[in-house]
């Protein structure tokens, strides 16, 4: 390359929809994401909560908006400590299990990942040798 080599920008490219169960749909579901060039979040509330008059969608919610609210002001931060802050920060009552992604600061050609609870994620390659 003329100039020096680049660095390859390396970025999430995503969609989303959210189908709620029919009859949650007038909350919106129990599920929460956000997905940005640099992050993605998922949350699955736990439906259980329901049984006690609580509405987990809230929770999770508002726990994928602390994450982002967080990594946006620094990025640097591990996925754990976003993770356990924002519950720890998380008024609502409820639980989520949570996936958290991003792109290594130091090897941007990497992820990191978190995972708590049973919700997990799959990488898709269209060559298997990357």
């Amino acid at each position: 390359m003329e100039g020096g080599s680049k660095t390859p920008h390396f970025y999430f490219n995503f969609a989303s929809r959210n189908i709620p169960h029919f009859d949650k749909r007038h909350k919106g579901g129990e599920d929460a994401w956000v997905a940005q060039e640099n992050l993605m979040v998922v949350a699955d509330g736990v439906g259980g909560w329901a049984s006690e008059g609580v509405d987990s969608g809230l929770f999770s919610k508002q726990l994928v908006k602390d994450i982002q609210s967080m990594f946006n002001e620094s990025p640097s931060l591990d996925l754990k400590t976003l993770l356990i802050e924002s519950v720890k920060k998380n008024e609502n009552m409820g639980s989520s299990t949570c996936v958290l992604l991003k792109f290594d600061t130091e090897r941007p050609d990497f992820i990191k990942t978190t995972n708590l609870g049973d919700s997990g994620y799959l990488i898709f390659r269209p060559d298997p040798a990357q």
